[in-house]
């Protein structure tokens, strides 16, 4: 006694204009949560595979980073930091930074 399924086809919706509004104003807000759902899961999915990838690259050097370049820039750093003592404070928090950028560098070399 099965009937097999019969085919519908809709060629007019009769509703009230007002309850047309109310429908789609809700269904825009709806849609309000669902995107910013997708955008917090694109955000997450977009740092994983990026640290993902970074871990894969290993340590950073910035394009265009030569032997030449760090030395150059080493020098530069004895110079202006070799005799800064902690008197000064955010001077020598200046030059640790450096220091410890020019030891990511240099190990980025393989030096």
């Amino acid at each position: 006694m099965t009937d097999p399924a019969q085919r519908v086809t809709v060629t007019d919706i009769d509703m009230p204009f007002g309850s047309m509004v109310v429908f789609m104003l809700k269904w825009a807000l709806a849609a309000i949560p669902a995107g910013l759902i997708l955008v917090l899961l694109g955000v997450i999915l977009s740092v994983a595979f990026g640290g993902f990838l970074q871990g894969l690259r290993g340590a950073s050097v910035s394009s265009g980073d030569t032997v030449t370049s760090y030395e150059a820039d080493f020098h530069r750093w004895q110079e202006e930091c070799g005799r800064v003592t902690g008197v000064d404070a955010s001077l020598f928090a200046s030059c640790q930074a450096r220091k410890a950028d020019l030891g990511r560098r240099d190990r980025a070399l393989g030096r």
